[in-house]
C-alpha cells in the first residue's frame, strides 16, 4: 500500500510540482528513514525491549505438507510471481493502447496493480487462518487464473464507443484493474500459511524467504520475457489467454495431487479437455474491437477494414482502411501517427521538404529522420533531389509492413538504397554518435506522449543543435490538438531558448504543424525556392498536394519570430528533462488552444517575400487569406470560414476534403438506414403487434410512428401520434414527435401549439425549447424566439454562436444595445468571426456612430479582403466624402472577388 500510495504522489504532485531530480531525493530520503526505523527496531528487540520471543511452532495444522506437494506450492508460487509482473506489463499495455498514452495513465496502472496486490496480500492473511491445506489453495489460485482474463476484454468493451477517451478514465481504470491483482497478491501469503503445516523439517522464516525469493524470480523473468518474446510470438491476447491457462494448470496440477490416485487418472483427462475446449473459446476479438473503436474516432466509418495489426516488441500497429470517408490510417498503440487525408500527407511532404529547401546549399546532403511513422516525410526528403543519404531512427522495427500500405504516397522509401534504418531510440542515437547533419527532422510523437515527451525539451534540443552543422537545418512536427494554450507557449518557449530563428508552419484546417530552425532568419525566397521545387521528382506528387509552386507554400506559413513572441508573451518557463510540464493539462483546468487561435498572429508573408513580383504576391496574400479562413474553420468549426476559403480556391485540397466531410456522413448515414431496412420492418411488425393486443401502449404508437419519420412517411407516423394521443393527451413524446410532422408538412402554427403545451408540461425541455425558438425566428416572432434562447442561455462558456443569434433576435427587434452586447460577447470569443464584426457593424451604421462603423468594416476586411458587403459599403463611403484615393484599390479587391466567385460558379 505504501508503494500505491507513492505512485500516485509521484505522478500527481511530486513530478509536476517538483520535478523528477527532487522527486527521486524525496524518496531517497523517506527509504533512509525506512531502514534507520528497521535498525532501531532491531536494536530494541536485541535488548528485549519488546519482551521474550515466542517459540517457534512446529505445526499449524492436522496435516503434513509433503515434499513433492511443497515443490508444487513453490511452483505455484513462481508462476504466480510470473503471471502477475506479465499481467501488469500487458494490462499497461493495454490501458495506453485504448485510454492514452500520457504518464498519468501510466501512474494509474502501477498504482492499480500496488493497491490490488497490497489489499489481497492482507485479504491472503486473513484467509490464511482459513485456507490451510493445499486443496482450497488450488482453488484461489484456479479462480486467479480464470479472472486473469477479463479485464482486457472489458477494457476493449468500454472503450469501443470512443467516449471513453474524451472523458476521465482514472476510475474506470483502477477498477477494471483491481479485480484480477486483488486475487493474485492474496496467493503468496496463502502459500505461506500453507507451508506452515510442513511439521518443522524447515525453518519457516526460511521457508517464506524461498517463497518469496521464487515469487520475485518469476516476476523479473516475465518482465523482460513479456514485451520482446511474448506478446510477439503470442500477442496480447494470446499471452492474457496463455498465462490464464497457466494459472489453472498450476492450480488443477495441485489439486490433482490431492486427490486419490484412481480419481486422478480421471481428472488429469477431463481437465486437459477442458482446457483444449476452452482455448478456441477465446476468439481473436482485440483486433476487431480496437478496429470498431478506431473507426468510430476517425469518423464512424460504416466499412472500416483492417489491413495490418501487429502486435510487436515495441508498439501495437492497426492500420485501417475507410473507405466512406476516403482514407487510410496507421496508428501506433491507439496514437494516430499518419494518415492519407490529403491534409496529412500534405503535412508530412512539406515536413520532409521545407527543410531541405531553408538549406542555404543545393548540393546534395546527408540528413537524420527521427521516427519513420508511415515513412511520407522520408520518402519526400529523399525525393527531393537534394539529400545523399537519409539515416532514418526508431523505435518500432516493424516497419516494412507500413511501408508497403503507404507506399502510393512514400515513394517505398525503405527499398531505396539511401534509406538506412537504424532501430534504437532517437535521443539515445544522438547521444551516442558525434556525426552531425546538415538536416535534422523530428516526426515523433505528440509531446503529452509518455514515450516522446523526452523530444521536446530544452536538453533534447540542445543535443540536436550540437549534432547540427554550423550551417544546419531542424523541423520539428508539433500538433495542434489535445494541448492548451500555456502548453503551447511553454513549447514554443522552449524551442525558441535553443533555435532563435525558427518559424511555425501550418496546414490549414488541420491539426498539423511544426516548427523550422534555420542558422539564420528564414527569407521567403520565391525565385530559388521555385528552382529547388522543379529540382524535385514526379514520384513525390507535390502538384496533387499543391507542393508545386513556392507561392502556395505561402499558405502554410503562419509566425515569424516577431508573431512567436507576440504568441509566447511573458511565459518564461520551458520544459526541461528534470522538470516536463507537458502533464500539467491532464491535472486540472486548461485554456483551449483556440482561445488564441493562429489566425490571429498569421505574419504578413508577401510583404518581406524576396525576389517576388507583383502577381506572386497577389498569389501569396491569396494563400494566405485562404490559410486564415481555413484556420477559423478548425479552431472554431465555423462553416462560414469554409465558404469564404472556397471563394478563394474551390479546388484546394483541404477545402475540398472538409466539403466532401458532410456528404460523406450523410450518404454513410442513407446507407445504413438501408442496411436497418430489414431489422427496422422487423420492429414495426412487432410494434403493430404490440399495438394491436394492447391499444393502451402509448409508446408503441410513438416508437412505430418515429421508424415512419425516418422512412418520411409522413400520413401514417401522423395518424399513429393522433391516436396515441386520443389514449394519452397529455403524452409529450407523442406531442414532440407530432410537431415534428407539422414542421415537415410546413403546418407550422400546429407545430407551435404542440411545442408549446409540450413546454408547459416540461419546462425544462431543451430540445423542444430549441424546436420551438426556430419556428418562432422562422415566422418573424422575434421576441418570443429571443425569450426562448435568453431562458436556454448559452451550451457552454465559450458558445459564440448563441451570442450571435441572441443578437440577431435583438436587431430584429431594433434592440441596437442590446444586441451591440451580445455580439460583443461573440467577439471576445471569437475575434475573427466575420459574421458577428459585419452585424457589429450594422448596430454602428443605424445608431448614427460613423467612426465604429468604418473602424468594423476595415478590421473585417483584415480578416477577410473578399468580404464583398464591406466593400461595397466602404467604396460608397469613399466616393460620398470625395475620398477616390481610397477607392481604386478597394474596387480592385472588389472586382478581384467577383472574379472568384464567378470562377466558383
Amino acid at each position: 500500500m505504501g508503494g500505491a500510495a507513492g505512485s500516485l504522489i509521484a505522478g500527481y504532485v511530486l513530478l509536476p510540482k517538483i520535478g523528477a531530480s527532487l522527486t527521486l531525493l524525496v524518496a531517497c530520503l523517506v527509504s533512509v528513514l525506512a531502514v534507520a526505523g528497521a535498525l532501531t527496531l532491531h536494536r530494541l528487540s536485541r535488548n528485549g525491549s519488546f519482551g521474550a520471543a515466542a517459540p517457534q511452532s512446529k505445526a499449524t495444522g492436522d496435516f503434513a505438507v509433503s515434499r513433492p506437494v511443497a515443490g508444487l506450492i513453490m511452483l505455484i508460487t513462481f508462476v504466480i510471481g510470473f503471471a502477475s509482473l506479465a499481467y501488469e506489463v500487458l494490462l499497461t499495455r493495454l490501458v495506453i493502447l485504448y485510454f492514452g498514452n500520457t504518464l498519468v495513465v501510466f501512474t494509474l496502472v502501477v498504482t492499480a496493480f500496488l493497491i490490488g496486490i497490497g489489499l489481497s496480500a492482507l485479504l491472503g492473511t486473513w484467509a490464511g487462518t482459513v485456507v490451510k491445506n493445499p486443496t482450497l489453495m488450488a482453488g484461489v489460485t484456479v479462480l486467479a487464473g480464470a479472472g486473469l482474463a477479463l479485464p482486457p476484454f472489458l477494457l476493449v468493451a468500454l472503450s469501443s464507443g470512443g467516449s471513453m477517451r474524451a472523458s476521465s478514465p482514472d476510475l474506470l481504470v483502477v477498477a477494471i484493474m483491481l479485480a484480477p491483482a486483488f486475487m493474485l497478491g492474496s496467493l503468496l501469503p496463502i502459500a505461506i500459511q500453507v507451508m506452515r503445516a510442513d511439521p518443522g523439517r524447515v525453518n519457516l522464516a526460511r521457508r517464506a524467504g524461498a517463497l518469496y525469493a521464487v515469487n520475485t524470480l518469476g516476476g523479473m523473468l516475465a518482465a523482460g520475457l513479456t514485451n520482446p518474446v511474448l506478446i510477439p510470438l503470442l500477442g496480447v491476447e494470446g499471452t492474457v489467454v496463455g498465462l490464464s491457462a497457466l494459472c489453472v494448470l498450476a492450480g488443477s496440477g495441485l489439486w490433482w495431487s490431492q486427490r486419490p490416485v484412481g480419481l486422478r487418472w480421471v481428472a488429469a483427462p477431463a481437465c486437459a479437455l477442458a482446457l483444449v475446449l476452452a482455448l478456441p473459446m477465446s476468439a481473436d476479438r482485440l483486433p476487431d474491437l480496437y478496429a470498431r473503436k478506431l473507426a468510430a474516432y476517425s469518423g464512424q466509418d460504416l466499412d472500416a477494414t483492417v489491413k495490418l495489426y501487429h502486435e510487436g516488441a515495441v508498439a501495437t500497429v492497426i492500420v485501417l482502411d475507410f473507405p466512406w470517408l476516403g482514407f487510410r490510417d496507421m496508428f501506433l498503440n491507439g496514437v494516430e501517427e499518419a494518415s492519407t487525408r490529403f491534409g496529412h500527407v500534405q503535412l508530412f511532404k512539406l515536413l520532409g521538404l521545407l527543410p531541405v529547401l531553408a538549406h542555404e546549399s543545393d548540393a546534395p546532403k546527408d540528413a537524420l529522420m527521427i521516427a519513420f511513422g508511415a515513412g511520407i516525410a522520408a520518402g519526400t526528403t529523399l525525393g527531393s533531389g537534394s539529400v545523399s543519404s537519409l539515416d532514418c531512427v526508431d523505435l518500432n522495427p516493424d516497419i516494412a509492413p507500413i511501408n508497403d500500405l503507404f507506399k502510393d504516397v512514400n515513394q517505398d522509401v525503405l527499398h531505396d538504397p539511401r534509406f538506412h534504418f537504424i532501430q534504437e531510440d532517437g535521443r539515445n542515437y544522438l547521444l551516442r554518435r558525434s556525426k552531425q547533419y546538415p538536416l535534422i527532422i523530428s516526426d515523433s510523437t505528440h509531446p503529452r506522449a509518455y514515450d516522446s515527451w523526452i523530444l521536446y525539451t530544452e536538453e533534447f534540443y540542445r543535443l540536436v543543435r550540437r549534432r547540427l552543422t554550423p550551417d544546419g537545418v531542424f523541423a520539428q512536427w508539433l500538433p495542434l490538438s489535445d494541448i492548451s494554450v500555456e502548453q503551447y507557449r511553454i513549447l514554443l518557449n522552449t524551442f525558441r531558448t535553443v533555435f532563435p530563428n525558427l518559424t511555425l508552419w501550418n496546414v490549414y484546417g488541420t491539426d498539423q504543424a511544426f516548427l523550422l530552425a534555420t542558422p539564420t532568419p528564414f527569407v521567403f525566397d520565391v525565385e530559388r525556392l521555385q528552382r529547388q521545387l522543379d529540382r524535385v521528382g514526379e514520384a513525390t506528387h507535390l502538384t496533387q498536394y499543391q507542393l508545386d509552386r513556392a507561392v502556395k507554400l505561402a499558405g502554410f506559413f503562419v509566425m515569424d519570430r516577431e508573431k512567436i513572441d507576440a504568441f509566447i508573451g511573458d511565459e518564461g518557463r520551458t520544459n526541461r528533462d528534470n522538470r516536463p510540464f507537458h502533464e500539467k493539462q491532464a491535472l486540472g483546468e486548461f485554456t483551449p488552444l483556440r482561445a488564441q487561435s493562429f489566425d490571429r498572429y498569421q505574419a504578413d508573408l508577401s510583404a518581406s517575400a524576396a525576389n517576388a513580383g507583383d502577381a506572386d504576391r497577389i498569389a501569396m496574400r491569396d494563400r494566405q487569406v485562404l490559410a486564415r479562413a481555413m484556420q477559423r474553420l478548425f479552431f472554431f468549426k465555423d462553416e462560414d470560414a469554409l465558404a469564404e476559403a472556397a471563394l478563394i480556391d474551390p479546388i484546394d485540397g483541404n477545402v475540398v476534403f472538409h466539403q466532401q466531410v458532410t456528404p460523406a456522413r450523410v450518404a454513410m448515414l442513407v446507407d445504413r438506414a438501408r442496411r436497418d431496412a430489414r431489422r427496422t420492418s422487423a420492429e414495426a411488425a412487432r410494434l403493430r403487434d404490440v399495438i394491436k393486443e394492447s391499444p393502451t401502449r402509448v409508446g408503441a404508437y410513438v416508437d412505430l410512428a418515429e421508424i415512419h419519420l425516418k422512412r418520411h412517411n409522413m400520413p401514417d407516423a401522423e395518424s399513429l401520434l393522433t391516436d396515441a394521443l386520443k389514449q394519452d393527451p397529455e403524452s409529450v413524446p407523442a406531442r414532440k414527435a407530432l410537431a415534428q410532422v407539422y414542421q415537415v408538412t410546413d403546418r407550422w402554427g400546429e407545430a407551435i401549439r404542440l411545442l408549446e403545451s409540450v413546454l408547459n408540461a416540461s419546462p425544462d425541455d431543451h430540445a423542444a425549447k430549441l424546436a420551438l425558438a426556430e419556428l418562432y425566428a422562422q415566422h418573424k416572432e422575434n421576441q418570443k424566439a429571443l425569450a426562448l434562447l435568453q431562458a436556454m442561455g448559452p451550451s457552454a462558456g465559450d458558445d459564440f454562436r448563441y451570442h450571435v443569434t441572441v443578437a440577431g433576435a435583438h436587431f430584429a427587434l431594433s434592440q441596437y444595445p442590446e444586441a451591440e452586447r451580445e455580439l460583443s460577447r461573440a467577439l471576445e470569443i471569437y475575434p475573427t468571426n466575420t459574421e458577428a464584426r459585419w452585424y457589429l457593424s450594422e448596430v454602428y451604421l443605424k445608431t448614427q456612430r460613423r467612426d465604429a462603423w468604418l473602424e468594423q468594416l476595415e478590421r473585417l476586411l483584415a480578416i477577410n479582403p473578399y468580404h464583398e458587403a464591406s466593400l461595397q459599403r466602404l467604396i460608397g463611403f469613399y466616393k460620398e466624402t470625395g475620398r477616390q484615393d481610397k477607392v481604386a484599390p478597394l474596387e480592385a479587391t472588389l472586382a478581384r472577388a467577383r472574379k472568384l466567385s464567378t470562377m466558383q460558379g
